[in-house]
């Protein structure tokens, strides 16, 4: 998972918040793994559990708590600082949304 492609600033807050913990889904607009795959954020390996796809809308609304943010607002606001070069998406997009756990 990379996390300064969009905005390396964004980027930096998602980083944080996987390696601690709070973040434990994503919301993306391609596929990119299957449940049971892993990766590595800064030699901390994650295994992929679950995914499901819906507007993206949706998944802001379901998921902000487990993406680490206090409301759909706040994850809206930093899902498009870090997706600059999507911000012409709507929120009826449909995208996948990666639950994700810590391997140990």
């Amino acid at each position: 998972m990379t996390f300064g492609r969009g905005n390396p600033k964004a980027g930096k807050i998602l980083k944080k918040l996987v390696l601690s913990g709070k973040k434990t889904s994503t919301t993306q607009v391609h596929r990119y793994g299957n449940v049971g795959d892993t990766f590595t954020v800064s030699k901390t390996k994650f295994k992929i559990t679950k995914i499901k796809t819906m507007k993206l809308g949706q998944a802001l609304a379901k998921y902000h708590k487990k993406e680490g943010f206090s409301s759909p607002e706040e994850l809206k606001e930093i899902w498009l600082k870090f997706h600059t070069y999507r911000a012409k998406w709507s929120m009826s997009t449909r995208v996948y949304v990666y639950m994700f756990r810590r391997v140990k």
